[in-house]
């Protein structure tokens, strides 16, 4: 009898290790989220700055040339310029966020997750229900509950 309870002792002894790793893993995984909201959110505000400063020098450049008739054509020139190269960079910071943007969006989407195969196929059935009542077929899914699959 004793030997039994060492025995049951030792497994819930193992089983609380086990837990305790995973809710530390769970404690790692929340801060790294943390982290990684963090710097995506310095990365948008440091790509609103990127993006501010030219368009700043587009709307000043832009005031300058409308405000002065008296413009020679030389520095009207001249600012029409430093407006189009200004520009340009707007538009190439516009573009790498949208690059970026669509990278995250594909990747997200093709991150695979764990599901539970049950509430899978009961999903199925639920969707195809109206097809398969209307020929007066019945769908019975017998799968045992702890079954995992890797599904997108």
């Amino acid at each position: 009898m004793v030997e039994k309870l060492t025995e049951k002792n030792l497994e819930l002894e193992d089983k609380n290790e086990d837990l305790q790793k995973a809710l530390d893993e769970e404690e790692n995984l929340k801060d790294l989220n943390n982290m990684i909201i963090e710097e995506k959110d310095e990365m948008i505000a440091d790509f609103a700055h990127d993006i501010r400063t030219p368009l700043s020098s587009i709307i000043g450049f832009l005031t300058l040339i409308k405000n002065d008739n008296d413009m020679s054509e030389k520095s009207r020139d001249k600012y029409i310029n430093t407006l189009l190269e200004k520009s340009y960079e707007v538009q190439s910071q516009l573009e790498d966020l949208f690059y970026i943007s669509k990278y995250n969006f594909e990747h997200k989407n093709k991150s695979k997750k764990e599901e539970n195969l049950k509430l899978f196929l009961d999903q199925i059935s639920d969707e195809l229900y109206p097809e398969y009542s209307n020929k007066g077929l019945i769908i019975d899914i017998n799968v045992d509950d702890s079954i995992r699959i890797i599904a997108n």
